[in-house]
């Protein structure tokens, strides 16, 4: 799954809905319009949706990058332990 779709995912949960629904494109605005809910649940408008998903694509991201940034961090800081001496 994609970081966007996997964003429209969380937004659509944010929103309330818990049935399935289906989704087809590359870029928000193809994936807006092919947006469409299982049971009668009214489709947010377009602005709401762009704006909410953008919102949930950084956090997904950060949150990504912060996993990522932690893994280099427990590889590389190993040295800096008190009980570590490295000789010259």
């Amino acid at each position: 799954m994609t970081y966007l779709k996997r964003a429209i995912t969380e937004y659509v949960k944010e929103i309330g809905y818990g049935g399935a629904y289906s989704i087809d494109g590359n870029t928000i605005e193809e994936l807006y319009e092919s947006l469409n809910f299982v049971n009668e649940f009214e489709k947010p408008s377009k602005e709401d949706f762009i704006s909410k998903v953008e919102i949930k694509l950084k956090e997904i991201l950060m949150k990504s990058l912060r996993k990522e940034r932690n893994i280099k961090l427990v590889e590389s800081d190993w040295t800096q332990n008190r009980d570590v001496v490295l000789e010259n």
